[in-house]
């Protein structure tokens, strides 16, 4: 019986783990493109992009929502150690 199940289920698997890749790749994509607002002194767009992306990823939303707990209301999207912090979050889960 287990069997007759294990195929399926590898099979169902295999598409939901190929989605969580994309939604990884996309939160990092949105990483480098807030750092490099910040690099131009985009602060306020930097903010946007980081809005934008953690309502459409959830990946990202995860990630940006454990890294600023603790600082709710008062962090600035451009400090490197945020940036190092989302990476890792990213990279190794949150």
């Amino acid at each position: 019986m287990v069997r007759r199940f294990l195929p399926l289920v590898v099979a169902l698997l295999i598409p939901l783990s190929a989605g969580c890749g994309d939604e990884k790749k996309e939160a990092i994509e949105g990483l480098e493109k807030i750092k490099e607002a910040c690099d131009a002194n985009q602060k306020d767009v930097a903010k946007k992009i980081a809005e934008e992306l953690s309502e459409k990823n959830k990946t990202f939303h995860k990630a940006f929502d454990a890294a600023i707990d603790d600082k709710r209301g008062s962090f600035d999207i451009c400090l490197p150690t945020l940036h190092s912090e989302l990476a890792l979050r990213l990279e190794h889960g949150s």
